[in-house]
């Protein structure tokens, strides 16, 4: 199963532009050879905006030949530098859904597909994000690899209006 394109998102609703060399890369990866510790997000979000505690995740959908549909989510540990892993303690729920899923591609290669994403619920912290702010988002493929642009320097103001700004909850601690 090779997953067409990984979705990235970071819990806000809008559109940017996605670094096309990035999801070209991205689409030839077949995520079931993937180690769950391997792969990162790197996070830069701009002063005034940080993410709710335990919101970080990488949700995996199967749909198998059967008709069976999966939706499974594995919680995402906060390193330094606004790097994001697969928490230690799911990696091995990960590995299993992904030799599942292997067992079911060799079956019915046609029949079996998937979407891999990652989540992080925003929150404000002071005033909340300035005028201009921008962010961005960056994934790592393989330990010690570099991190790939996803999404370079977007304003804030493209994935944000005034009313959602106002709904994101403040940030604790």
């Amino acid at each position: 199963m090779r997953c067409g394109i990984w979705v990235i998102l970071i819990g806000l609703a809008g559109c940017v532009t996605l670094n096309p060399v990035t999801m070209v890369r991205l689409a030839t990866m077949n995520p079931l050879d993937a180690d769950p510790g391997a792969i990162a997000v790197q996070l830069a979000l701009p002063e005034g905006v940080g993410t709710v505690d335990g919101s970080a995740a990488l949700t995996i959908q199967m749909a198998f030949a059967d008709g069976e549909e999966v939706s499974e989510r594995f919680e995402l540990e906060d390193l330094p530098e606004g790097v994001w892993r697969v928490a230690r303690a799911d990696r091995e729920a990960l590995r299993a859904l992904q030799a599942r899923a292997v067992v079911a591609e060799e079956a019915d290669r046609d029949g079996t597909n998937g979407s891999f994403s990652v989540g992080f619920q925003p929150c404000a912290m002071g005033y909340g994000p300035g005028v201009g702010a921008r962010f961005s988002i960056a994934i790592q493929l393989e330990i010690g690899g570099r991190f790939l642009p996803l999404v370079n320097g977007a304003r804030i103001s493209d994935i944000y209006i005034e009313e959602d700004v106002e709904a994101v909850p403040a940030c604790r601690g």
